[in-house]
C-alpha cells in the first residue's frame, strides 16, 4: 500500500526534489509518521548524501520503530553507510518488543539473508525458530543459517565449532531428509563437524541417501572416504560408479588408482587394470592410465603417455592433460616422438584435417616447453602457419582456428627473449612485432578470442588505449567475465587514458549482483534449494568485495577529477576499507605454457606492478583525505595516519609505481601544509612540498622520448593529476588565517613551477604529434625488414597498422594537452 503513493512515484522517476516536497506534505499531516521519516532518509541516500541519510536514520532509530516496512528501509541505509552491526541492532530491538511477530521476524530474516549479513541472519533465524519452533521450514532455514555462520570466511575456530554443532542439533529436530536438497544440507552440516566424519560417510553410503541419486552427494561420498583414508570404502564406491553406473569419470579412476596402490590387493589391482584396458579408448580412461603409471614409477609413464597421445593428440585438450606429467618424460625422447607424429602429413599441411592441425599445434607446444634452446622455433612456426592458412577457407566464422596458436607461440617466444636466429629488439619494438603478427591473424579471421585478448594487453602496453578498446569490445565480454577480465583493459585506466564512459560500462556486473543475487537467495530459501544457497552467498560476496569493484570506485573518481566532471556523487565510502577483498582476476589465459613455477609471460607486458588490496586501500584513503582536506577535521588526522601506516609496508610499495609513490609523498606534504598553525610551519611545508615536487617532476617533463609506452602516459597523467590536487590548496593559502606576504610569494612561486612543468609536458606532447609521420616511417622500415614479419604471408597493411598506433597515441595526447589545470 505504501509503494503506490506520490513519494514512491517521484523516487522511481528519480525526481528526488519532488519526493522531498511530497514527504514534507505527509509529515505536516503526521509529524510522527515513521514510514515517511524513513522514506526521507532513504531519499537522501538515493541522492548520494550519506551524511544526511544516516543522520535522519539514526534519529528515527532512537524511537525503536517496529513497523517492518520502516525497518526494511532503515536497514538498507545502515548497511550501506554504517555497516551490518548497527543495521542489525534495529531489528534486534524491534524483536525484543514483538518477539512473536511473524511478519517482523521474517522481515529481519530476509533483510539479513539477502543483505549478506551472515551473523545477523543466524540471529534472525534463531529468533524465528524460537517463536515458531514447530515450523519445519523455519528450523531448516535456521540450520542452514548456522551452517553458513560456521563456514563463512573469517569465522574463528570457536565460531566454526559452535555454529556447526548448533546446526547439527537443529537438523536432528527435523527428522530424515525429505528431499535431495535436505540431504545435501545434512551432509554439509555433518562435514562441518570434524568429529562427525565417520557418521557423514555412513550417511552418504546409506541406501536412502543413495536413492536420491544426487551428484553432489556422490562426490562428497568419495571425497569423505578419501579424507578418512578408508581405501576399502574408496575402492567399493568407485567400483559401483564405474561398473554399476557405467560412468567414465576421471576423478573416480584417480582415487581407485590410489586405493589399489595403498591396499596392495592383487584381485583389486586386476579389476582396476581391466577397467583401464576397457576404457583405453576414452579420454578419461587413457589419461587415468597415465596417472596410474605416474604412481607406479617414472619408467612406466612414457608408454602410457604415448598411448594417450596417439588417441587424444588430435584434440586441443591433449597438451593441457599431459602437462602435469611432463616432469616424468625425457625431453629428447618425447620431442622425437612428437616429430614422428608429424611425418605422416608434414608435406600436405594445406590440406590437413582439424585433427591433424591439433596434433601439429600440440607438438609445437611441447617443443616450446621442452626444446627451448633452439633458435629456429619462431620462423618454423611462422612457416607452418603459412602452410595451414588455406584451411581458413573451409572454416566457419564462429569456429576457432587452432593454427593461430602457432603465431601465439611465436609471439610468446619473442617476448620472453628466448634464442632466435635473428637480432633481438628492445621490448617496445618486440611488442610491435608481436602486434604485427597477431593483427595479421585477426585480419584473416573473425573468431580470435585469445589472439584479441593478447592484442588488448599489447596495445595497452604500447599506450594505445583506443585500439586496445576496439579489440576488447569485439571480445563481447559480458556477465561474470566483466569482473574476471576487466583488468586486461582497465588497469591504471585513469592515468593511461582517462575514459569515463568506457570504465562505467564495466560496472554492470556489480549492479546486477546487488539487485539480482539477493532475489535468487530468497527464491532458493523459499524453494528449499539448500544446495544452491552457499554458492550464491559466496558468489555475491566475491563480487561485492571484488578487486574490480574497488578499482572501479577509485578510477572513476580519479577520471572525474582529471576530466573536470562533477565529483559530488562519486564519494567513496570508507567502509570499503573493511572489505575482505577478493581477487577474481583471470590471468591464466595470458600465462603461456611455461612450466610450473616459472614467471608468467604476461608479467613481461604488465601495466606496472600488479595491484592488489593494498593498492585499492591506499587510493581509497587518498580520496577520503582529499575530500576531508578543506575541512581539516580530526577525521582527516585518522585517515592520514592510516595511510602512513599502509605506505610504510613493503607489500604496499611493491604494488605502486614510482610515480604513484611520489604522488603519495606530495599528499603528506599537503597535509602538513593544511595542518600548519604558525607561519614558520606553513613556510616549511610549502618548501617541503616544492622539494618533493621537484624530485620527480623534472624527469616526468623531460622531452626526447619517441617510443611511447603505457608508462609515458601514466607518468604524465599522474603528474597532471597531482598538479590539479596541489593548486587549489595553494590558491586558498593567501585567504587563510596565515595570510602573509612571504607565504603568498612562495606559494605563487610554486604555482608558477607547477604551470611551467605542465607547459613543458604539453610542448613535448606537441613535438611527438608533429614527429608522427617520421616515427611511423622509421617503424615501418624496421618492422617490415624483421625476419618473422618478412617470413609471414601477411595481408596486413603494415604502414596503416603502425599509423593507427600513432593515431591512438595522438588521441590520448590530445586529452593530456587539453586538460585544464
Amino acid at each position: 500500500m505504501y509503494r503506490s503513493n506520490a513519494v514512491w512515484d517521484a523516487i522511481e522517476a528519480e525526481n528526488y526534489r519532488l519526493a522531498h516536497v511530497q514527504l514534507a506534505k505527509a509529515l505536516r499531516r503526521d509529524p510522527n509518521d515513521e514510514y515517511s521519516l524513513a522514506l526521507q532518509a532513504y531519499t537522501f541516500s538515493l541522492e548520494r548524501k550519506p551524511a544526511e541519510a544516516i543522520a535522519h536514520a539514526r534519529k528515527l532509530a532512537l524511537r525503536e520503530p517496529t513497523n517492518y516496512q520502516t525497518l526494511e528501509l532503515l536497514y538498507g541505509i545502515f548497511v550501506d553507510i554504517a555497516g551490518h552491526t548497527e543495521a542489525g541492532q534495529l531489528y534486534e530491538r524491534a524483536a525484543k518488543k514483538l518477539p512473536k511477530s511473524e511478519p517482523l521476524l521474517l522481515s529481519w530474516f530476509w533483510a539479513t539473508s539477502t543483505g549478506l549479513d551472515i551473523r545477523g541472519q543466524q540471529r534472525a533465524s534463531m529468533a524465528l525458530n524460537k517463536a515458531y519452533g514447530s515450523n519445519r521450514a523455519y528450523k531448516l532455514r535456521c540450520a542452514q543459517s548456522c551452517y553458513l555462520a560456521a563456514v563463512q570466511v573469517g569465522a574463528t575456530e570457536m565460531e566454526q565449532r559452535l555454529f556447526a554443532g548448533l546446526a547439527l542439533r537443529l537438523l536432528d529436530g527435523t527428522g530424515r531428509p525429505q528431499t535431495a536438497e535436505e540431504a545435501v544440507l545434512a551432509a554439509r552440516i555433518l562435514e562441518a563437524n570434524p568429529d562427525k566424519q565417520e557418521k557423514l560417510l555412513e550417511f552418504l553410503c546409506d541406501s536412502e541417501t543413495e536413492n536420491w541419486n544426487n551428484l553432489e552427494l556422490a562426490v562428497m561420498k568419495l571425497e569423505t572416504a578419501v579424507k578418512l583414508t578408508n581405501w576399502e570404502k574408496v575402492f567399493a564406491i568407485v567400483l559401483r560408479t564405474l561398473a554399476t553406473e557405467n560412468r567414465d569419470d576421471y576423478e573416480s579412476y584417480k582415487q581407485m588408482a590410489h586405493a589399489v596402490i595403498e591396499l596392495q590387493d592383487q584381485e583389486k589391482t586386476v579389476i582396476f587394470t581391466n577397467f583401464l584396458r576397457d576404457k583405453s579408448t576414452t579420454r578419461n580412461g587413457a589419461l587415468a592410465a597415465v596417472y596410474y603409471a605416474s604412481l607406479l614409477g617414472k619408467e612406466f609413464v612414457l608408454p602410457a603417455v604415448k598411448s594417450y597421445f596417439r588417441l587424444m593428440g588430435k584434440k586441443q585438450c591433449a597438451f593441457d592433460d599431459l602437462l602435469p606429467f611432463v616432469e616424468y618424460l625425457d625431453p629428447t625422447v618425447w620431442i622425437e616422438f612428437c616429430d614422428e607424429q608429424l611425418l605422416e602429413f608434414s608435406g600436405s599441411l594445406n590440406r590437413a584435417s582439424v585433427n591433424q592441425l591439433n596434433i601439429l599445434v600440440n607438438c609445437r607446444k611441447f617443443h616450446y616447453l621442452l626444446n627451448s634452446t633452439t633458435d629456429s622455433y619462431v620462423l618454423e612456426n611462422i612457416s607452418l602457419y603459412n602452410k595451414v592458412l588455406p584451411l581458413l577457407d573451409f572454416k566457419q566464422d564462429t569456429e576457432y582456428f587452432y593454427g593461430d596458436d602457432l603465431l601465439l607461440l611465436a609471439v610468446q617466444w619473442i617476448l620472453e627473449g628466448r634464442p632466435v636466429s635473428f637480432p633481438k629488439l628492445e621490448i617496445h619494438d618486440s611488442v610491435l612485432v608481436a602486434v604485427t603478427l597477431l593483427e595479421s591473424a585477426c585480419s584473416r579471421d573473425k573468431h580470435q578470442f585469445y589472439v584479441r585478448l593478447w592484442l588488448v594487453r599489447l596495445h595497452l602496453f604500447l599506450g594505445n588505449f583506443p585500439q586496445a578498446q576496439v579489440h576488447y569490445k569485439i571480445l563481447s565480454i559480458k556477465n561474470i567475465q566483466m569482473d574476471t577480465m576487466f583488468h586486461h583493459l582497465f588497469t591504471r585506466n585513469a592515468t593511461i587514458c582517462p575514459s569515463f564512459k568506457a570504465i562505467l560500462e564495466n560496472r554492470e556486473i556489480y549492479n546486477m549482483n546487488a539487485v539480482q543475487t539477493p532475489q535468487y537467495i530468497k527464491y532458493a530459501y523459499e524453494a528449499g534449494s539448500f544446495s544452491q544457497i552457499q554458492g550464491m552467498v559466496e558468489f555475491a560476496n566475491r563480487l561485492t568485495n571484488s578487486y574490480g569493484k574497488g578499482f572501479l570506485c577509485v578510477e572513476v573518481k580519479r577520471i572525474a577529477r582529471m576530466t573536470g566532471l562533477k565529483m559530488d556523487e562519486l564519494a567513496i565510502s570508507t567502509r570499503l576499507l573493511e572489505n575482505s577483498w577478493h581477487d577474481n582476476r583471470d590471468d591464466d589465459i595470458l600465462k603461456g605454457i611455461g612450466s610450473a613455477g616459472e614467471e608468467p609471460i604476461e608479467t613481461l607486458v604488465r601495466i606496472g606492478p600488479k595491484q592488489d588490496k593494498e593498492w585499492i586501500n591506499v587510493f581509497i584513503l587518498r580520496e577520503t583525505i582529499l575530500d576531508l582536506m578543506p575541512s581539516g577535521s580530526k577525521e582527516l588526522d585518522v585517515y592520514v595516519a592510516k595511510l602512513r601506516d599502509l605506505m610504510s609496508l613493503e607489500t604496499t610499495k611493491s604494488q605502486l609505481t614510482k610515480t604513484e609513490i611520489w604522488s603519495m609523498d606530495i599528499l603528506f606534504n599537503l597535509y602538513a601544509l593544511i595542518k600548519a598553525t604558525t607561519l614558520l610551519a606553513a613556510l616549511k611545508a610549502v618548501e617541503d612540498l616544492k622539494a618533493t615536487f621537484a624530485e620527480l617532476s623534472g624527469e616526468l617533463a623531460e622531452p626526447g622520448l619517441s617510443n611511447l609506452t603505457w608508462s609515458w602516459f601514466h607518468n604524465r597523467f599522474t603528474l597532471f593529476e597531482t598538479i590539479k590536487i596541489i593548486k587549489p590548496i595553494l590558491d586558498s593559502l593567501p585567504n587563510g588565517k596565515l595570510k602573509n606576504p612571504k607565504l603568498t610569494q612562495v606559494s605563487a612561486d610554486l604555482r608558477r613551477t607547477l604551470m611551467t612543468t605542465a607547459e613543458k609536458v604539453k610542448e613535448d606532447s606537441r613535438r611527438i604529434k608533429d614527429d608522427r609521420e617520421k616515427w611511423v616511417k622509421e617503424k615501418v622500415r624496421l618492422i617490415s625488414s624483421y625476419a618473422p614479419v618478412e617470413k609471414l604471408d601477411s595481408l596486413i597493411n603494415l604502414e596503416l597498422m603502425i599509423d593507427g598506433i600513432a593515431a591512438g597515441h595522438d588521441a590520448t595526447i590530445s586529452v593530456l594537452r587539453l586538460m585544464k589545470l
